[in-house]
């Protein structure tokens, strides 16, 4: 019998602080893996978490950073625990800690996993169509005997970013023995305390990575004078202009992120930023229901408003202008400009504190396998261009892509192609919706709404037992 989805959501204290797609799955030790694929040659070894004496007693965690898997002791605060109490008990990814006794009513296998991804697109009247940019969605998929995880991680302001913390959560994470004990962990808060941790620690080390560039950075802004015209600097100092240029192309991307952690008996999920993860489930009456498991952090957010107004921004400038500076997202991995280098965003400037964090949402649910049906993990550019084609403001992309799926699956039965070809499905419809809307009048709000979309990428779980 169905019952009703209770999650239970974590807080966490504030702090300041073109590829190719494979979507095959790749053996790993006992694990199997999909992923895009990168060179990995591109990008040099990622440091580990690693954060002073100071910090640790400042968040009230009793942590230690040198693991070699990255993972940090980190103390946690449980559902009923007081903000600022520590838990009494240590907690890390590799605990050695005693395995958890379920009944295995729903077990992780590689069958229920369907991934996809597009780039984006630009449409013209009777013309081909064009990307503006590589695709800078990526995601991971990592299925053991013991757990799934699935990852979704759109980049933005270019690829660092995002080619950063896949590389990072495979050398850190699934690349070591810490993966294996995650899912063995036998207290709800230890996993919810490290999927926040290591959102948090990556964040911090991406900005470690990037360091020597920022640095350099303000370096060369010194050789210029501040009350220089930026045609006079170009003239004055063409090389330093340069180079900046050339500096603010590596630093100033960012990415968010939705983690899933899937156990025989319950479902963790952690997101920064707008990327979504959603629950769809069937009701006792058969009706085929959803929850969304994660928060769109952005200006629009209103927890996220009054955050931002605490610390000295003006609320009425973030309404109109919709941005975090020149950022869509509020909390994310990376992005400089609205964290480190908020001070050179003239709106942001007099901010008390870093506008931007990378401290994400965290919820659990009990897994009832007769009665779940899906977990969608998406970019934003799925929803949001199911809600471009469907130009109805009370239709939610939520419920446009759940509706899509089930209506797949009812007519063409499950597979490991679900995913793309739904993202195909969609890529179709928009298609086909401009190109009638615009013969039509080429300026019109159903034209210029979808005359082009981002990057959709699309990883599905299948819950049903019943195949």
């Amino acid at each position: 019998m169905a019952r009703k989805v209770e999650a239970v959501t974590t807080s966490y204290p504030q702090r300041y602080y073109d590829t190719t797609l494979d979507t095959g799955l790749h053996s790993r030790g006992r694990a199997l893996v999909y992923s895009k694929s990168y060179d990995s040659n591109e990008y040099p070894p990622v440091s580990h978490g690693s954060c002073s004496q100071q910090e640790r007693s400042r968040m009230n965690k009793h942590a230690s950073m040198d693991d070699p898997s990255m993972s940090p002791h980190t103390g946690t605060r449980s559902h009923s625990r007081p903000v600022g109490t520590t838990s009494s008990t240590s907690h890390h990814f590799a605990s050695n800690v005693t395995p958890h006794k379920h009944d295995h009513l729903w077990s992780p296998d590689k069958r229920c996993i369907s991934v996809g991804s597009i780039p984006n697109e630009r449409y013209a009247l009777d013309a081909k169509s064009s990307s503006e940019h590589g695709n800078e969605d990526d995601f991971l998929v990592h299925v053991n005997g013991h757990s799934v995880c699935m990852c979704v991680f759109d980049g933005h302001d270019g690829m660092n970013a995002v080619k950063f913390v896949v590389r990072y959560m495979k050398a850190n994470v699934f690349d070591t023995k810490s993966w294996i004990t995650l899912s063995e962990i036998n207290r709800r808060e230890e996993i919810e305390s490290a999927l926040c941790e290591f959102i948090r620690v990556t964040d911090k080390d991406f900005f470690k990575w990037i360091g020597p560039s920022v640095e350099e950075k303000r370096y060369l802004q010194s050789q210029i004078p501040k009350e220089m015209k930026s045609y006079q600097a170009q003239q004055c100092y063409p090389r330093q202009v340069a180079r900046l240029q050339q500096l603010e192309s590596l630093i100033s991307g960012g990415c968010t992120a939705v983690i899933a952690v899937l156990t025989s008996s319950r479902l963790y999920v952690a997101n920064v930023g707008d990327s979504r993860a959603i629950l769809a489930y069937q009701e006792s009456d058969g009706s085929l229901q959803l929850k969304q498991l994660t928060e769109d952090h952005g200006v629009e957010n209103e927890q996220e408003m009054q955050r931002l107004t605490a610390i000295g921004l003006d609320r009425e400038q973030l309404k109109k202008s919709g941005r975090l500076g020149t950022q869509e997202n509020t909390r994310s991995i990376g992005d400089y400009s609205i964290k480190g280098g908020y001070k050179d965003v003239d709106v942001l400037s007099f901010a008390a504190g870093e506008p931007g964090i990378g401290i994400p949402h965290v919820t659990s649910v009990a897994i009832d396998p007769y009665s779940f049906k899906y977990l969608i993990l998406m970019s934003d550019g799925v929803y949001k261009t199911l809600e471009a084609i469907s130009g109805d403001e009370k239709k939610y992309g939520n419920d446009i892509i759940v509706d899509m799926i089930e209506q797949y699956v009812t007519k063409k039965g499950w597979s490991n192609s679900v995913a793309m070809d739904v993202l195909k499905d969609i890529r179709q419809i928009q298609y086909d919706r401009f190109q009638q809307a615009a013969h039509e009048d080429v300026r019109s709000q159903i034209a210029t709404s979808n005359r082009k979309r981002d990057d959709m990428t699309l990883v599905l779980c299948k819950f049903d037992t019943a195949e």
